[in-house]
């Protein structure tokens, strides 16, 4: 790596980092990893440490190859000190609400997305977006959840009426600059995103992220001009509730006896 290539990637990492120093008292990524992890199988730790090296190889497979040392200088900060994307969770109650929930949910999004872009409506239309794309804004659709969650120790009662601690997960949004649109700022810092990209990424949770008029009608104009946005949108909803989130849970006890 050259010397500007170097200074570059350092301001990046500083710039990102600094919208969590913000608070002092922030957990570092060890002690949150030990939390997550005390009571967790180790068949389930497994589990994520095979995701962390599946996504390393899409990136590199997919990115890397496409957009060189700006996307090997990103992957650098998502699994640098500075960064929990590798251990964090996805939400606090509902999806992917546990130790690696968030690179979980960003794998099951990419493979959604690959599906979803088989359908017959978007090939009539001409959407076949590159690899990388399909790559970038799929795996990090959620990065703007990167040190946005803490975890500390609670106490719960058993069944049995004893008590045991368990790592509660609470929001801590250190940078406030909402959801997908954080998410654009925060790759922004290192890779240049197309405005294909940035759309999709902005309004990946399509009309479910919208709170007033003037936000549909906003999705309504990025999705006709970017129809990946709906493409996107239907891959993360599809990730979420179908495979990770209480959508799926209920579903099943609904037709457990059905069979």
């Amino acid at each position: 790596m050259d010397e500007t290539m170097s200074d570059a990637l350092q301001m990046a990492i500083e710039t990102t980092a600094s919208m969590s120093d913000s608070q002092p008292e922030q957990m570092s990524k060890h002690e949150k990893q030990a939390m997550l992890t005390a009571k967790m199988p180790q068949e389930k730790i497994d589990i994520v440490n095979k995701a962390r090296k599946e996504f390393i190889s899409i990136w590199n497979e997919k990115v890397v190859t496409a957009r060189g040392e700006q996307a090997e200088n990103l992957l650098k900060y998502l699994d640098g000190k500075h960064c929990d994307f590798f251990i964090a969770p996805a939400s606090a109650r509902s999806h992917g609400a546990h130790y690696g929930g968030l690179v979980m949910h960003s794998l099951n999004v990419y493979h959604c997305l690959q599906d979803v872009l088989t359908a017959g409506i978007y090939d009539s239309i001409g959407l076949h977006p590159s690899e990388d794309t399909v790559a970038v804004i799929a795996l990090l659709h959620d990065i703007c959840k990167v040190n946005f969650y803490s975890v500390e120790s609670r106490n719960r009662k058993r069944k049995d009426g004893t008590w045991e601690a368990y790592p509660f997960i609470s929001y801590n949004d250190s940078f406030p600059y909402g959801h997908g649109e954080k998410s654009v700022y925060m790759i922004s810092r290192f890779m240049e995103l197309s405005p294909e990209e940035t759309m999709a990424i902005r309004h990946h949770m399509g009309f479910s992220d919208c709170v007033d008029d003037n936000e549909r009608r906003l999705y309504s104009q990025a999705a006709q001009k970017y129809p990946l946005c709906v493409a996107m949108s239907e891959a993360d909803t599809r990730a979420a509730l179908l495979l990770e989130g209480f959508g799926t849970n209920q579903y099943k006890k609904e037709h457990a006896n059905q069979a």
